[in-house]
């Protein structure tokens, strides 16, 4: 992948020319649609309770959300601990997303009926609730240690902040407990939570985002007594619960605050419950979907189950949702478990957020640093673990705001960010877990430098080597964009951050900043291959299916990326976005039509679904007809390729056909997109400017449905009408000027394709005027109108076409529908017209 006479990245430990062991290379992309990362973070709850009340609180903050050096002696004054940290600092993780746990303790001395649990881990654990008694006042002045470290993140930078409640009130819940049980009031509950939200943002004016309101509510095992505060909450329940949350929270004039559900323990149980609530009462209340990335108490592996991240994820922006990594809590001190999760949530499921669950923690290996928690002072007891580092060199590289990028392999993660003068910077996250080196390269197309020096940062948990400085070489490759290649230590994590770095959008076919037709049909390829992998190969959750998914996502971003390049101005994104949901529309039905009806046959429901949405899409899109040709029978090779085989007749054919179709648009190095139809006006690059193209209607027939449809209303806002001189297209231009407006009508004989014999009514003139309504033969164009008016010899019709196009573009009128044969617009534009339909064009008629 790269030059030969690229030198790579230079990392240390180990001499130049040292032998990398494996290479693994991988390619990086903005995703699409865009997304911006939210940020790092972690929740509070007993280790906010705890930190908040201890005379280290300022100091803790500083350590978790801020990137400041924090000297040792402020949180570790035991001289044995600047003896185990020769460089005297601990770096500031940076954090900016803080979970507050909103109680459910009441710890009220005289109060009747809370039952308390002996399994509960302490008193930093019993997280007092704002109403403590059924039918009392809210005491806003509980929980005071835990608000005071929330707010000193805030002050430090910290500005997403999410309420999350383990449990209800004591009293709401059916055990009389907050330590387990099920809601027993669940208006109760979301009028609290409610309440809570308006007093943290009015009263303690903090930057509330977002409202949780459970915790692992499928999971079972919240039964009294537990050892922490948590519920049982069914689906059911769940959705009312979060239609009468978001009305309390509109009630109270926040809008604005995100409710997000349902913070189950693993992947698979979140997106059981999505599907259950989405169908439900909860649909249209939910902003975002949170999940926890365990597997019981273990990390939720990919290996053990592939694709479920994935699916999950497909889900959810099915629905237009963000997703949450909300909880992630490991008792492994050395970091590179958390690191593998943390990479492969980035790459699976694509979160906006990534929380672990406590940072700190009392004597226990789950925090990243272990404390003693004390009523009268709480005080660490370790240096940080090496997880600690691992997890900076997430969170003080990939900084809130930055676009992610996506990647082809789950071992890098990456983001760019811009800054005022265009330029920004590209940081990438790298993990090698084996046990030898192994050098890495990562391409980033699309992307350019003129900087050669890049800053380099390395962990090694097992050698107590953290965030190690260096400089790096950079390099662009042979292939076009910047690409990187650096021999990581085995067993480390390292982070690079290369400066002075800017989008190459140059429509120069460089960097894939054009949309080919090679770049099309390698998408379609990929995508009946995975439709294939699933149906015939593999099956929807095996680790090959979701890998050929994730490079057709990839090759969209690639699309997308090359559409921006050859759309700039005014309304790109927009017409980028619409364009890259059509070819994906006609790519996957393709893709699933052709896989399914191998599989099941033409009769079965599946196929017919398919086909039915290919139809639909071919109609509503604007891509070229043999574009879409091309990609249907790309779809049908790869299918019988994988189910009969190269040497089947079937995949002969269909191959031979795409290639007819791919040569009819000039070959594989021509450009496939952008396309020049459009559904509306609003939507043409020229506009107010614009043409109009309407399929003639046989024999003019449902005057009234044409002149009151969306053909009717183009002439209703044109200036100038024009017909070719068939019967059929006369007819419709008259329904069609039936319906007012002031547009002139003109005769023009030059929209009309080889077809127009005396058969298809290519008429000659006088017998011609004999057929239209008396009201037509008024129009102009009539008298310069020959008798032999109609074109003869096929072959030239593309010669016809250009010259149409021509003297469209010479015409002063600034909006012009035109009526004529559907397959001769497909010349012009690409696209078949059907009887009335109508389509839109720039006043280029670019193709």
């Amino acid at each position: 992948m790269g030059s030969t006479a690229f030198q790579g990245w230079k990392s240390e430990p180990g001499p130049a020319g040292t032998e990398a062991g494996a290479r693994l290379r991988a390619e990086l992309l903005l995703r699409h649609p865009r997304v911006h990362w939210q940020g790092w973070g972690c929740s509070l709850a007993w280790c906010g309770k705890a930190l908040g009340g201890s005379e280290g609180a300022e100091a803790w903050a500083d350590l978790l959300f801020t990137l400041h050096d924090v000297g040792v002696e402020r949180l570790w004054p035991d001289p044995k601990f600047a003896d185990q940290c020769p460089q005297g600092t601990i770096p500031g993780l940076g954090l900016n997303v803080v979970r507050y746990n909103v109680g459910g303790v009441g710890r009220v001395e005289d109060q009747l009926g809370e039952r308390r649990s002996e399994k509960s881990r302490g008193w930093h654990s019993e997280i007092e609730g704002f109403l403590p008694t059924r039918g009392g006042e809210f005491d806003w002045d509980r929980d005071e240690a835990q608000r005071k470290f929330l707010q000193l993140a805030v002050d430090r930078g910290a500005d997403e902040v999410e309420l999350f409640a383990n449990a209800p009130m004591w009293w709401m819940s059916s055990s009389k407990s907050s330590f387990g049980g099920s809601l027993e009031s669940p208006g109760d509950f979301a009028a609290y939570l409610a309440e809570v939200t308006a007093h943290a943002r009015s009263g303690w004016h903090l930057p509330v985002k977002s409202v949780a309101p459970f915790n692992e509510p499928s999971a079972g095992w919240w039964k009294f007594p537990h050892d922490q505060e948590g519920c049982n909450i069914p689906a059911d329940q769940q959705g009312r619960l979060l239609l009468r949350l978001r009305d309390e929270l509109d009630s109270r004039g926040l809008g604005d605050v995100v409710v997000a559900a349902s913070d189950e323990n693993r992947p698979d149980t979140a997106e059981r419950t999505w599907k259950k609530l989405k169908t439900g009462p909860a649909h249209g209340c939910v902003g975002r979907i949170n999940v926890h990335s365990y597997d019981g108490l273990e990390p939720w592996s990919e290996a053990k189950h592939p694709g479920v991240r994935a699916s999950l994820r497909r889900l959810v922006a099915r629905d237009g949702l963000p997703l949450w990594m909300s909880e992630f809590g490991s008792g492994s001190k050395g970091g590179l478990e958390t690191a593998r999760t943390i990479l492969e949530d980035l790459h699976y499921m694509r979160p906006t957020a990534w929380c672990y669950w406590q940072l700190v923690e009392h004597r226990c290996s789950w925090g990243f640093v272990e404390a003693e928690f004390r009523p009268d002072g709480s005080r660490a007891i370790t240096l940080p673990h090496p997880k600690f580092y691992v997890f900076a060199q997430f969170s003080r590289f990939l900084r809130p705001g930055m676009e992610m990028l996506q990647s082809t392999e789950p071992w890098v993660a990456a983001g760019f960010s811009f800054q005022d003068d265009g330029r920004g910077r590209l940081a990438a996250v790298l993990l090698n877990e084996a046990a030898e080196p192994r050098c890495l390269t990562v391409r980033a197309p699309g992307f350019r430098t003129n900087e050669r020096i890049s800053q380099t940062f390395v962990t090694e948990p097992d050698s107590a080597v953290y965030l190690r400085e260096g400089q790096g070489d950079v390099a662009s490759s042979e292939l076009g964009g910047v690409e990187v290649c650096i021999e990581v230590p085995p067993r480390a994590i390292c982070s690079v951050v290369v400066p002075g770095v800017w989008r190459a959008v140059e429509p120069d076919g460089s960097d894939g900043a054009t949309v080919s037709v090679a770049l099309v049909e390698e998408l379609a390829r990929l995508a009946a291959s995975a439709a294939c992998a699933e149906r015939i190969l593999h099956g929807e959750l095996d680790v090959r299916t979701e890998l050929l998914k994730a490079r057709v996502e990839h090759a969209t971003s690639r699309v997308a990326q090359g559409l921006e390049a050859v759309l700039p101005g005014d309304g790109s994104a927009e017409r980028r976005r619409r364009e890259v949901s059509e070819l994906l529309q006609v790519v996957w039905t393709s893709a699933w039509g052709a896989a399914n009806e191998r599989v099941y046959g033409p009769a079965h429901v599946e196929s017919k679904s398919a086909w039915e949405k290919f139809r639909a899409a071919r109609k509503q899109c604007s891509l070229r007809d043999d574009l879409i040709w091309a990609v249907f029978n790309t779809s049908w090779a790869v299918v019988n390729e994988a189910r009969l085989g190269k040497d089947s007749e079937d995949y002969r054919r269909a191959e031979a056909r795409a290639r007819e179709h791919v040569a009819a648009l000039g070959g594989f190095s021509a450009p496939a997109l952008p396309g020049c139809v459009f559904s509306s006006p609003d939507l043409v690059p020229s506009a107010p400017r614009w043409v109009a193209l309407v399929g003639q209607a046989e024999g003019g027939t449902a005057d009234q449905r044409l002149h009151e449809g969306p053909a009717g209303k183009a002439v209703l806002a044109a200036d100038l009408l024009v017909t070719t001189p068939l019967v059929d297209a006369v007819l419709t231009a008259n329904a069609l000027h039936a319906a007012g407006g002031t547009a002139r009508v003109v005769v023009d004989p030059a929209a009309c394709d080889s077809r127009a014999t005396l058969q298809a009514h290519g008429i000659p003139k006088p017998a011609l005027l004999d057929r239209v309504p008396l009201c037509a033969r008024q129009w102009e164009g009539w008298s310069a109108l020959p008798d032999a008016w109609w074109p003869e010899a096929a072959g030239e019709a593309s010669a016809r076409a250009d010259a149409f196009r021509e003297s469209v573009r010479k015409r002063p009128e600034d909006r012009v529908v035109f009526v004529g044969q559907g397959s001769f617009w497909q010349l012009v534009a690409g696209r078949y017209v059907d009887a009335g339909e109508v389509v839109y064009c720039d006043r280029l008629l670019a193709r």
